[in-house]
């Protein structure tokens, strides 16, 4: 499976050497992909925020009990804070299972020096021995 950050940071290139592989289809798929990765980069950043808020919310609110006071407002935000951060969990893990199921598609990339083509473009580079000859037709298995 190609790492996601290899797709994010030269998706041109990685489509370029798809395309060298044979896998012309695949530019949407790698350009969906980007799309998503940002998406749950989005989320990751805004949920960490909304909990870092909710840390300070809840030392907030020991303090302000142990002053007596009242933290009806603060716990009632709380909870809608509680509530984003669940909503923005279930949405992460959606992306990342797509994301997973994407990445399953794209094959990996041909090394620099794979010549591009089917099997009429590919090259003898160097043979070693000579074929066998056999008295009978060898069965192709």
């Amino acid at each position: 499976v190609i790492d996601i950050r290899k797709i994010r940071e030269d998706a041109s290139g990685v489509k370029k050497a798809l395309s060298k592989r044979g896998q012309k289809g695949l530019g949407k798929t790698i350009e969906e992909l980007v799309a998503l990765d940002e998406e749950r980069r989005d989320s990751l950043a805004e949920v960490n925020t909304l909990k870092a808020k909710r840390n300070a919310t809840s030392k907030q609110i020991g303090s302000m009990m142990k002053e007596g006071l009242s933290t009806d407002d603060i716990v009632t935000e709380m909870r809608e804070l509680g509530d984003e951060v669940t909503i923005l969990d279930t949405r992460i893990r959606e992306l990342e299972s797509k994301i997973s199921d994407l990445l399953l598609i794209v094959p990996n990339i041909p090394h620099e020096e794979v010549p591009e083509g089917g099997i009429q473009n590919n090259q003898i580079i160097r043979t070693v021995g000579s074929p066998k000859q056999f008295d009978f037709d060898p069965k192709p298995h």
